[in-house]
């Protein structure tokens, strides 16, 4: 309901500010395709060990929502679709949030949100170039492949935390399989069973 009324408040000042009228676009729903970059199952558990030893599990929550976006100065608004995966862990720790969207109409976009990090995961095969390719990736007694290593985690204020996300490892077929943080811990994906 909140967002209903942000969303009459905003709409109303952009037509105020705009003597021509707003132009609305409506980017439509995300393609069936664009699931397979975030391979999490709804109500699924994904368990991660950290290099002391620990185990966390998450819960994915997958959703899919219709969302809008707004250029006061250029008197437009647009709404697309947004699916996003709540990983919700079982300690007090971190929430995991993977969203896509095709908020852009040239690429898909998608973003891994670890705390208040940011990453974004490539979509395209032109955008590989920005991101280091692993050829692949061993995790216990399974290797994955395919794997971008994202670094350079963008964050929307300073952080004064002594421990800060470094570099995550990503691919399209198990989502996150390792977070690397800035002090040398990491976590990582422990594969399921028959893996």
């Amino acid at each position: 309901c909140m967002k209903k009324w942000l969303y009459i408040i905003v709409v109303f000042s952009i037509y105020s500010c705009c003597p021509g009228g707003v132009s609305n676009a409506d980017y439509g729903p995300l393609p069936e395709s664009a699931l397979g970059f975030v391979p999490y199952l709804d109500d699924s558990i994904y368990s991660f060990k950290h290099s002391d030893g620990s185990v966390i599990h998450y819960q994915a929550i997958r959703e899919t929502n219709q969302d809008w976006s707004h250029c006061a100065d250029c008197c437009f608004e647009f709404s697309y679709e947004k699916n996003t995966t709540r990983m919700v862990p079982d300690q007090q720790i971190f929430e995991i949030i993977v969203e896509i969207s095709n908020e852009d109409t040239v690429t898909l976009s998608c973003v891994v949100q670890l705390a208040q990090y940011f990453f974004t995961i490539p979509t395209e095969e032109e955008q590989y170039p920005n991101f280091e390719m692993v050829d692949s990736l061993l995790i216990g007694t399974t290797y994955y492949y395919d794997v971008f290593k994202l670094g350079s985690p963008q964050h929307p204020y300073t952080n004064n935390d002594p421990v800060k996300m470094d570099s995550l490892y990503y691919n399209y077929g198990s989502g996150i399989l390792k977070i690397i943080m800035s002090d040398g811990g990491f976590y990582q994906l422990i594969p399921p069973s028959g893996s």
